[in-house]
């Protein structure tokens, strides 16, 4: 019924709802997955706080399912994010890569290489956007980390940036033709 009402957009009632699975008698899996509800919930009715709490104890709850685990760190680390706390994302995905969908995991490391991005540590995010490529290739979020790491690369002027360049092209040439990063890569190039 939780996840009726979340879906509908009706996140108060859907709290209350996930938040009565969360006593003894729900099998831990199943207390995991209303925890991770109820901090999704939480977070779209901006109780940051009561989402933070829900979210870091699926992180920190031993024995749980890692897909849960994943999804409760990309609900941390988007939050994170949005406060400009990029130390703290990379403290959240050093906690652990939980083998999770492909879809979340990807996102878990856009939001560590973007982090590690704007903290100049450029040596560092390439092979986080990597990851994502490979988790999520020719999306529109293999787009962007493919972009994002050859923006990396310049910064660290690596010698293989206008072979990456031309991979780049190759690659995203046509199912992205009019977007603005192409023509950038063949400014960083």
């Amino acid at each position: 019924a939780g996840q009726l009402q979340a879906a509908a957009g009706k996140h108060e009632e859907a709290l209350l709802q996930f938040e009565a699975l969360l006593g003894p008698t729900t099998a831990p899996q199943e207390r995991a997955q209303a925890m991770l509800s109820a901090g999704e919930s939480a977070a779209k009715l901006g109780k940051t706080e009561l989402a933070e709490n829900y979210l870091n104890q699926v992180l920190t709850t031993i024995g749980l399912d890692p897909k849960f685990k994943a999804r409760a760190q990309i609900g941390l680390m988007e939050a994170r994010f949005q406060d400009g706390d990029h130390a703290a994302v990379l403290a959240l995905m050093d906690k652990g890569e939980f083998s999770g969908e492909d879809s979340i995991q990807a996102q878990v490391y856009m939001l560590a290489g973007r982090s590690l991005a704007k903290l100049g540590r450029h040596h560092e995010a390439p092979r986080y956007f990597f990851n994502v490529e490979r988790l999520a290739p020719l999306s529109a979020l293999g787009f962007e980390a493919s972009y994002r790491r050859l923006v990396s690369f310049y910064q660290v002027d690596n010698p293989n940036l206008a072979t990456q360049c031309d991979g780049f092209e190759r690659i995203y040439g046509e199912p992205f033709k009019d977007h603005q990063w192409l023509h950038q890569a063949k400014l960083l190039k």
